[in-house]
């Protein structure tokens, strides 16, 4: 296959800050090909943990937790890359002021945090695959179509890992040749 050189007209100014609609309409189209992608993922495959009787005590009196479905790995890792130690049980002197129940001997992992939420995700792809992205994170919304743009650049750049198959997906030709283009002009 050759590869096919673009003009300047062609190539613009574009980074993961801006919206999906200044790239071109053959470029965008593999960006909102991977949104759709993405968030058939994220709906198919939710983290679902079950309770299963312990081998050495069978009349169930012990149950061990399962996980019966995983997140998508590159959710996964979205999360722990955005997260952060929750200080707030800290800051709270008075234990009345404790909304809910109170839960005694927490576990460190609760103590932990992410600002990657999957409603929020889900809307951000959403909006990636429908062109009505933002600009600019001025906003915790714009901040999201900021994270999930650049990761859909990133995997469109370098490939990535289909988990369930078991094969990868390799870069996306066009996008590489198309990005290397822009980087030339820069340059030059």
């Amino acid at each position: 296959m050759e590869k096919r050189h673009y003009t300047k007209e062609e190539v613009s100014d574009w980074e993961s800050r801006q919206p999906t609609r200044k790239l071109p309409s053959y470029i965008r189209r593999y960006f909102i090909e991977e949104a759709n992608y993405l968030t058939g993922e994220l709906i198919n495959n939710k983290l679902s943990v079950v309770l299963v009787p312990h081998p050495d005590y069978p009349n169930g009196e012990v149950k061990l937790r399962s996980v019966e479905s995983r997140n998508p790995r590159w959710y996964s890792e979205l999360f722990s890359n955005y997260s952060y130690k929750r200080n707030r049980l800290n800051k709270i002197k008075d234990p009345s002021k404790i909304r809910g129940k109170r839960r005694r001997n927490r576990s460190v992992r609760s103590l932990y945090g992410s600002i990657i939420e999957r409603r929020r995700s889900l809307n951000a792809l959403e909006r990636i695959a429908n062109e009505r992205d933002r600009k600019n994170p001025t906003r915790i919304a714009n901040y999201f179509d900021e994270i999930f743009r650049s990761l859909i650049l990133d995997r469109l750049l370098r490939g990535y890992r289909i988990e369930r198959y078991f094969c990868e997906e390799p870069p996306n030709e066009e996008v590489v040749g198309y990005f290397e283009s822009l980087n030339e002009m820069e340059v030059g």
